[in-house]
């Protein structure tokens, strides 16, 4: 005869084994965070640089870039990080007629954005970041339009994102990208 009790202990330690391993693969899945650095005031006309550094925290996260969204009135001139000029890649302007959306094309999720915001890509020149490891500085300089009224903050946005998740060849356990927390 089989004793209720016994099962019921057995049913228990089951169920606090799945949410063990649930809960640990959560807490160890790649985190990627991003502290900018204050740009200060310029003009309208000229370049700001922004410092934008980047940590993670849990597994290693695997090719790591930066969404860059900037409002209309900002032009992300150049990012460089480890010494090296990195390739900017437009992905478009958010629209009315866009639903503002746009899809990222490295990690082919879909990012929302503010009517007449634009939306870059830029791909860090580092394979992968772990926790615990050196941070990732970057440089993100950008032009303010001549045409920005004066007294008005323009906004930009960094969200940092692996695209290939928590494995080196793009085979991820995870479910998605893992997305910014920003600090």
């Amino acid at each position: 005869m089989s004793n209720p009790l016994w099962a019921f202990i057995i049913s228990a330690f089951v169920l606090l084994t799945t949410v063990s391993q649930v809960s640990r693969a959560a807490v160890t899945s790649p985190q990627p965070e991003v502290s900018l650095g204050r740009p200060g005031s310029a003009f309208a006309g000229n370049t700001v640089c922004v410092s934008a550094v980047l940590t993670n925290s849990g597994e290693p996260g695997y090719g790591p870039y930066y969404r860059l969204i900037t409002d209309e009135l900002l032009t992300v001139h150049s990012v460089t990080a480890l010494g090296e000029s990195i390739d900017i890649e437009p992905m478009g302007i958010f629209s009315e007629d866009n639903s503002q959306l746009l899809t990222d094309s490295r990690s082919t999720t879909d990012v929302t954005g503010s009517i007449g915001q634009t939306l870059a890509l830029a791909s860090l020149p580092v394979g992968s970041v772990v926790a615990g490891g050196p941070a990732l500085n970057a440089s993100i300089c950008l032009t303010i339009d001549s045409a920005a009224p004066m007294g008005e903050p323009l906004h930009f946005n960094v969200q940092p994102v692996y695209e290939y998740g928590d494995s080196a060849t793009g085979t991820t356990t995870q479910s998605s990208v893992p997305l910014s927390r920003a600090r």
